[in-house]
């Protein structure tokens, strides 16, 4: 009568573990997976697999976190089993056991039927990223002559040093690091302005406040560009590096709130920050404590698997524009020619170990990366970025790494 528990309890808890990842992750691995015919080599997956195959022992040596998730499914195994002992001493079953199921089957149902309603909503919005594709190139900007440009606008002169400590990366669980709250927050869209560096850098900080608010773009933009303030000017672009010093050296909070001072969507060619702000920009709820600035390769990788948000600059190659939620290097696409040679402020958020058949093409990670041309890009506004790519599109200029912010 219930020889069908045990199997199920353990679907249940393989579905658990699995419906713990964000959706956007799940949809990334899978689309890499179709694509290039690989599998990741998750645990709890590649348990699932094997029991499926009827294949008990694993093809290759697990790695320590592979080990420790491996010993705490075999933990739940071995509980499962304990009850469903008992339960099979019982004399009658008296439907328990069916309700629970019952029920569970029915969050299950619910679960995937929401996040189904979530993918729907993504392509919705693909519709209308498409559409606003050709002006999202216009609006990339020359990034590293922006950077440099902000640094030497600091009133104060001051920069900050450059980190690097080249010790093993940390080794992670499943192979997976994700910065803490970062896919908690809704994707932006910068719309029609040149932008994206604010939108990087308000989402980090958001990010680290670790609760929700919602801070202002339009401000920040505006705090980026210290020329631009006292007077209107047509120079298109920020970078985050003005905005950050502006924050952490001021007495007070800065940083408004997004009802305080709105997001403008419409760009203003000959008054790019759109002063004189409103006065709620005057307003503020949040300020920038601590950050720094790293130009090593593997030490922002460090710092992503620390739980640190990354905020770097890249030229675009075109099958960045529209990618299912993976964008890898290939030798076919184009360095610094055209539209491609500008540039793109992204957030990175992550690092998850690619399959071991792509690490000779691609590299043995990819960075997770939060964009801000809405859900319709990648898969609902993330994707990931092969090693290869990020080396070969990434701007020889220093990222910045918010370490600490205050709010009120």
């Amino acid at each position: 009568m219930i020889s069908w528990v045990l199997p199920f309890l353990y679907f249940f808890s393989s579905f658990a573990h699995a419906s713990a990842l964000p959706l956007e992750v799940v949809e990334i691995r899978k689309a890499i997976e179709s694509d290039f015919s690989v599998r990741f080599g998750d645990a709890s997956l590649v348990e699932k697999r094997a029991l499926d195959s009827k294949k008990v022992k694993p093809q290759k040596e697990l790695s320590p976190g592979e080990k420790k998730i491996q010993a705490m499914l075999e933990r739940n195994r071995a509980r499962i089993k304990a009850r469903y002992e008992t339960e099979k001493k019982k004399p009658t079953f008296q439907g328990g056991a069916d309700q629970w199921a019952r029920e569970k089957k029915g969050e299950i149902l619910r679960f995937k039927e929401d996040r189904q309603k979530e993918i729907n909503e993504w392509k919705k919005a693909k519709v209308q990223f498409l559409k606003d594709l050709p002006t999202l190139k216009k609006d990339l900007t020359p990034l590293k002559s922006v950077a440099l440009q902000s640094r030497k606008e600091v009133a104060q002169g001051e920069t900050s040093k450059l980190k690097k400590d080249l010790s093993p990366l940390p080794a992670k669980a499943g192979g997976l690091t994700l910065v803490k709250g970062s896919f908690d927050l809704p994707i932006k869209s910068q719309g029609k302005r040149p932008t994206c560096s604010a939108f990087a850098a308000i989402r980090a900080i958001e990010i680290l406040a670790g609760r929700n608010i919602d801070l202002s773009e339009q401000y920040f933009y505006y705090a980026s560009k210290p020329k631009c303030q006292g007077q209107p000017c047509s120079k298109a672009g920020s970078w985050p590096y003005a905005g950050f010093m502006a924050s952490k050296s001021s007495s007070r909070f800065d940083i408004p709130l997004e009802e305080d001072c709105p997001y403008q969507v419409k760009n203003t060619k000959d008054n790019q920050t759109q002063v004189p702000l409103s006065t709620g920009c005057q307003r503020g709820s949040a300020k920038v404590q601590s950050f720094s600035e790293v130009a090593d390769n593997e030490e922002i990788l460090r710092r992503l698997s620390l739980g640190q948000p990354v905020i770097g600059g890249f030229k675009l190659s075109e099958n960045f524009f529209i990618n299912d939620g993976h964008v890898f290097h290939d030798s076919s696409q184009s360095l610094g020619k055209g539209i491609h040679a500008q540039g793109h402020a992204l957030l990175l958020v992550g690092l998850m170990d690619l399959p071991e058949e792509l690490h000779s093409t691609q590299g043995e990670k990819c960075i997770i990366t939060a964009n801000s041309w809405g859900k319709g890009w990648g898969k609902g506004g993330y994707a990931c970025l092969s090693e290869r790519w990020f080396k070969a599109y990434r701007y020889d200029m220093p990222f910045l790494v918010l370490e600490q912010v205050a709010v009120k």
